[in-house]
């Protein structure tokens, strides 16, 4: 059970490229996603170069006590694509009580939990929800990950 998706919010929607990615996870279970992406603006993604658009795989899992994601190297970069990036993981549907013991990005463990957004770690969205931490999630901030070819 649950599933993956990428999730363009207004907060991080400046430009073609959306920094954090926000990958949103609905219900508990395992799921993953391909995003393909390019400049926004050009024909470039026609010719099928390596330099034209860019994919990136992400995979999650999640339990009662673990929250594991992955996100795998870049395939594949385009004009105007920053070097790093950051990702979000939305968990969506957990009770208001659940806090996983374990959180962990790219096999590195995430701090426990924050009061708010601020660096790697994760918190709970239920003070001033909004479409990047919407009521009742658990949001996690992964360290960035570099990009490119």
């Amino acid at each position: 059970k649950g599933s993956l998706f990428p999730l363009r919010t207004r907060e991080n929607a400046a430009g073609s490229f959306s920094d954090p990615l926000v990958w949103v996870a609905a219900g508990l279970g395992a799921g993953n996603f391909t995003l393909y992406e390019d400049d926004g603006e050009s024909l470039n993604y026609l010719s099928g170069s390596d330099t034209a658009s860019a994919l990136t795989h992400a995979r999650w899992s999640g339990n009662s006590t673990r929250v594991t994601l992955t996100i795998s190297a870049v395939r594949g970069s385009f004009d105007g694509m920053p070097l790093v990036r950051s990702h979000w993981l939305q968990l969506r549907g957990s009770s208001s009580a659940w806090k996983p013991s374990k959180v962990e990005c790219n096999g590195r463990t995430v701090p426990g939990i924050k009061a708010a957004p601020s660096g790697a770690g994760w918190w709970r969205c239920d003070n001033s929800p909004s479409l990047a931490c919407p009521a009742r999630a658990v949001v996690v901030a992964c360290p960035a990950t570099r990009n490119g070819a």
